[in-house]
């Protein structure tokens, strides 16, 4: 059976995949935390200039911003804590 199409072995090349997945998590979850502190300021704040938040341009969210900024939040919390998870789990896995 060949081996891995990089060369790698199959640890290597998983940890690499763990590696990547690893950072998208980390970012994904930065982004949401930082459009979930944005737009709940923004709406407690009463802020009536266009932001770019994402959650005040989705109309069924109408009424419900700050709500939906808290669950954007935990989301990117979530996301993060599963990026610190991925990476200490890649450390353990030995072929």
């Amino acid at each position: 059976m060949p081996g891995p199409p990089s060369g790698r072995s199959a640890p290597a090349a998983r940890s690499a995949i763990v590696g990547r997945m690893k950072v998208i998590l980390d970012v994904a979850g930065v982004l949401c935390i930082v459009q979930a502190v944005g737009g709940a300021l923004n709406n407690l704040l009463g802020s009536s200039t266009p932001s770019w938040f994402l959650v005040n341009h989705i109309p069924a969210l109408d009424g419900h911003e700050i709500f939906a900024s808290i669950v954007v939040g935990v989301l990117g919390v979530a996301l993060c804590a599963a990026a610190r998870a991925a990476g200490r789990s890649s450390g353990r896995e030995e072929g």
